[in-house]
C-alpha cells in the first residue's frame, strides 16, 4: 500500500516538473518573440527618422544652394531625390531612403 502511494506521489511530482518545464519553454519564447519584435519596430523607426532628417537637409539645401545641392545632399545620406518643387520661396523635396519616402519643405528665412 505505502509503495503504490509513494509510486502515485513520484508521478504526480513528474507531471509537476514536466508541467513546469514547459510553462518555462512558452514564457522564454514569448519573451523572445517580443524581444524580435520590439527590435523590428526599432529599426523600422530609426530608418524613417533617417530619411525625414535627409529630406530635411535636402530642402535646406536646395534653399541655400540651389536645385542642384539637394540631390547632391540626398546622394551624399544614401537617399535619391524623388521630386523637388518651387511653391514660392518655399521647396518642397520628396526623397527615398532605405524604402522608406519623406518629404520636407523649407524657405529662407526672414530678413
Amino acid at each position: 500500500m505505502a509503495t503504490k502511494r509513494l509510486s502515485a506521489m513520484m508521478r504526480d511530482e513528474n507531471r509537476e516538473r514536466s508541467a513546469v518545464t514547459m510553462l518555462a519553454l512558452v514564457l522564454v519564447m514569448v519573451i523572445t518573440t517580443s524581444t524580435l519584435m520590439v527590435a523590428r519596430f526599432g529599426g523600422h523607426v530609426v530608418s524613417a527618422e533617417r530619411a525625414a532628417a535627409t529630406a530635411d537637409a535636402a530642402a535646406l539645401a536646395a534653399v541655400t544652394g540651389g536645385d542642384g545641392a539637394s540631390g547632391e545632399v540626398a546622394r551624399a545620406n544614401g537617399a535619391s531625390l524623388e521630386s523637388l518643387q518651387r511653391r514660392g520661396a518655399v521647396v518642397v523635396v520628396r526623397i527615398e531612403r532605405a524604402a522608406q519616402t519623406a518629404v520636407a519643405a523649407a524657405q529662407p528665412a526672414p530678413r
